[in-house]
Order: C-alpha cells, then structure tokens, then sequence
C-alpha cells in the first residue's frame, strides 16, 4: 500500500482496501496507523458474504469517483453555462439594438 501510495505521490486514482482476517490483531500495532494514515479502508475476511463484500467495493469507488470528479463536472457545467449566456447575451443584445432602433433611439 505504502508503494502505492509513494507511485501516486498520494493521489491515488483509486480506492484502497485493506483486505484481512487479522485486522484486530493489528489494531495494536503500527501497521494499524500507517493503513489508515494511507486512506485504505478496511474489508475483513469471512466477515461478510461475497454479495455484501462486492455491494461495499462498489460503494467506496462510487464515493470515489464522485469525490475525485467534482471539479471535472463543475468546470463541465461551467463551459456549458458560459454558452448558454453567451448566446442569450447575444441574442437580447439584437432584440435590444432593434426595438431601440425601432424606437428612435
């Protein structure tokens, strides 16, 4: 996980599981702080049956993926809202420049 981790220089692209039976023996240890520390989340051996173990992988890389992704959509919705303003700026600019040359302005 560390290399992982080092690979990415932290931003890893993808979620992290720690996958064990031994995890409560590592809660006293280093090793417990180190994968936490890393952002892993823990998934534990024989704990849950294989439909809820792949409901919970499906969860963390949505949350993932929408927590990683806001900006790629926020800058997408923003391009798209300049445009649409863009083009009923320009499009009110005409109504405007006729009705105010209809008017004798």
């Amino acid at each position: 996980m560390q290399s992982i981790h080092d690979q990415f220089a932290g931003d890893v692209p993808f979620p992290i599981f720690a996958n064990t039976s031994k995890g409560p023996y590592l809660l006293h240890t280093d090793s417990f702080d180190k994968i936490e520390n890393l952002g892993a989340k823990w998934l534990f051996k024989n704990k849950f049956s294989v439909q809820n173990e792949r409901r919970e992988i499906r969860s963390a890389i949505n949350e993932f993926a929408e927590r990683r992704y806001w900006s790629l959509r926020a800058w997408e919705l923003a391009w798209k809202t300049g445009l649409i303003m863009a083009v009923f700026g320009s499009v009110l600019g005409v109504v405007l420049d006729r009705m105010a040359r209809h008017f004798g302005f």
